[in-house]
């Protein structure tokens, strides 16, 4: 399948609840879709029917994402077998679409809680693992990441072997060597009950079928019965933001109380420091070191 620049698309998972597909349909823009196919080791639930829906109306699934909450290498590969077992449930073949591997904030936060200390150098070692098994059974690899991933804790080296997701909301967007832009969490658009992620191709670019054999049918995942919860930011490029144009800038008003929470899971990953050299640096830039240490406890509950 080509993929053209300037072709618009969508990424949804569970969030966006039951699609009408015969009025999705109708919006003659649309071009592909991103799903989110599984998270540690749960199938999204509406990924299946998600699926079929997409195939039922034609539009193309440019894309699969695996939200990580590995500890360890071998959890990637483990997530990763997973993810493909999910596509194959979805009857989504080698060849036929990207698998996205996707470490976020809430990746970091929840290994933090279970006393795991995720660092750059081990996001890049879980995305290659994952990346390299995904090869392994014949599919295209890809890594999904925001501004602060990318130029923070990405090797670009790295990256320039996968095909590239960046997600940044900004009306003026930093220039990025990637594939496809996330820029906008609010569409809306028919048959779709709920706000839903815009994206757009950044480059032309093809995948196509592969020569290599059809891998072996893993163990297939189960639907949970249960919700599973799954938390994950895309804002860490507000704080950078914040510090650039000032803290008195719209948008430290617009999302007044969420920078404590940014710096306070910075605390909790050591970016900060500890003792007094946490309160030094804090206070020196400007932060309340009281309100930030509430913050920490409340996130630490």
């Amino acid at each position: 399948m080509k993929f053209t620049k300037g072709e618009l698309g969508i990424d949804v998972s569970k969030w966006q609840g039951k699609i009408d597909f015969n009025s999705l349909k109708t919006y003659k823009d649309l071009k592909f879709a991103l799903l989110r196919s599984s998270f540690r080791a749960t199938i999204d639930p509406m990924f299946l029917e998600y699926a079929a829906g997409f195939k039922s109306i034609n539009i193309p699934i440019m894309g699969v994402y695996h939200f990580s909450y590995a500890l360890k290498v071998a959890d990637a590969v483990s997530e990763a077998q997973f993810c493909i077992a999910s596509l194959q449930k979805a009857s989504i073949n080698p060849g036929d679409c990207i698998i996205f591997y996707d470490f976020e904030y809430d990746t970091v936060d929840q290994a933090k809680k279970a006393g795991v200390t995720l660092t750059p150098t081990l996001c890049n070692q879980f995305t290659k693992a994952f990346c390299d098994e995904v090869e392994k059974f014949g599919y295209v690899p890809g890594v999904y990441f925001n501004g602060d991933y990318y130029l923070n804790w990405y090797d670009k080296g790295l990256l320039s072997n996968y095909i590239r997701w960046i997600a940044d909301w900004r009306a003026s967007p930093l220039t990025y060597d990637c594939q496809i832009h996330q820029y906008y969490n609010k569409g809306k658009l028919p048959g779709i009950n709920a706000d839903v992620d815009m994206n757009i191709v950044l480059q032309d670019f093809e995948i196509g079928a592969t020569d290599q054999p059809k891998p072996p049918v893993l163990v297939e995942p189960e639907t949970p019965s249960k919700p599973q919860v799954d938390l994950s930011l895309s804002k860490g490029w507000m704080l950078r933001e914040i510090n650039q144009n000032g803290r008195n800038s719209l948008l430290s008003q617009w999302f007044d109380g969420l920078e404590e929470i940014i710096v306070a899971k910075q605390v909790l990953v050591g970016m900060w420091g500890n003792g007094d050299e946490r309160r030094q640096k804090l206070e020196s830039a400007g932060y309340s070191y009281s309100a930030i240490q509430i913050k920490v406890n409340e996130l630490l509950k």
